[in-house]
């Protein structure tokens, strides 16, 4: 089995590869995710995802399996599919913007998960402000790794094509991938922009109790800082909050559910980096695409592996063209 480290971006170079079909499945139950069809510049997808998941009982390792949500998830966070309101989100959006004061729009955790601001670009990053408390929530999640003992557990479990499972000896668990490769990367996104707001209290891991500490750093912003913030949540309980402290909010619905998607070439890119992210490896048709493996270094740092040697051998070729060309342009 051949294989390759590559970037995110490289990923364009495998579509161009595989030609117009594309079959994603998680490799160790043998589960189809969706099916993919290039249809002139665009991609249609098409997925059950209430059928993604297959209960296992694996006790505390049992949420490191795919479900439904997993992929909405990715699906979400890549752009292919929009929030359930997202007119209504617009709308809000626009209307703060055009009263006096001046907006600052505030994320929730689980917005930031949904990566909303890089694949949609209807908020800038120096719109928008940043709880300490927000970050400090997805980075305690950094840390999670696999023991070679759960490993080893997962290995009893899982039916097909174990010996994959050695690549994630010491790599991120499920809920780390995706504190990692979805949250924090938004945060980098608004990084040089977003204005940083320290918490009036330290947080826990109370999320109620954080979630009253976030609307005391709303509160407190728009007294000392003469700004209205708007906090962005998905979260119910948290729009009570705002109802009862008399914040500004904007709702946001996630989506259930889906029937035929369209995708653009990048959203595919996306897709296919998230899948690979949340699942720790994805098979799509006869490649397998881990965002976890052995001497890691990078963030964006893909492994990719081919069942056809052939095609191991055409990509590698073209791969090394496409890197010769984007250092002698410089963009690399």
């Amino acid at each position: 089995m051949e294989g390759a480290t590559i970037k995110e971006g490289e990923l364009q170079i495998l579509l161009n590869l595989i030609g117009d079909r594309l079959d994603f499945s998680y490799p160790l139950l043998g589960v189809h995710v969706l099916d993919a069809k290039l249809s002139g510049e665009s991609y249609f997808l098409s997925a059950d995802i209430s059928s993604i998941g297959i209960p296992k009982d694996l006790g505390p390792l049992s949420p490191e399996l795919p479900c439904a949500t997993d992929l909405t998830e990715c699906l979400m966070s890549s752009g292919v599919l929009a929030f359930a309101n997202i007119d209504e989100i617009r709308r809000q959006i626009n209307l703060y913007r055009g009263l006096k004061r001046k907006a600052c729009f505030c994320p929730d955790t689980n917005i930031l998960y949904r990566r909303f601001f890089s694949t949609t670009g209807l908020i800038e990053p120096k719109e928008t402000c940043v709880i300490d408390i927000v970050k400090s929530e997805i980075q305690s999640q950094l840390n999670y790794k696999y023991s070679p003992d759960q490993i080893n557990d997962l290995k009893k479990h899982l039916p097909y094509n174990r010996d994959l499972l050695d690549e994630f000896v010491n790599r991120k668990m499920k809920k780390a991938r995706k504190a990692a490769y979805f949250a924090n990367k938004e945060l980098a996104f608004l990084r040089e922009g977003a204005m940083e707001i320290a918490s009036p209290e330290r947080g826990s891991t109370d999320k109620e109790g954080n979630d009253w500490i976030i609307a005391k750093a709303l509160r407190r912003l728009e007294t000392e800082r003469s700004v209205m913030p708007v906090l962005l949540t998905a979260d119910s309980s948290m729009v009570e909050i705002c109802k009862g402290e008399n914040l500004e909010y904007i709702h946001f619905k996630m989506a259930f559910g889906a029937g035929e998607m369209v995708a653009t070439p990048r959203q595919m890119v996306d897709l296919i980096s998230e899948l690979a992210a949340v699942l720790g490896v994805v098979k799509l048709n006869s490649i397998y695409i881990f965002s976890e493996f052995k001497g890691k270094h990078d963030i964006d740092e893909l492994k990719v592996y081919f069942l056809d040697n052939a095609n191991s051998e055409t990509f590698k070729r073209d791969l090394r063209i496409c890197r010769k060309l984007t250092d002698l342009l410089g963009t690399r």
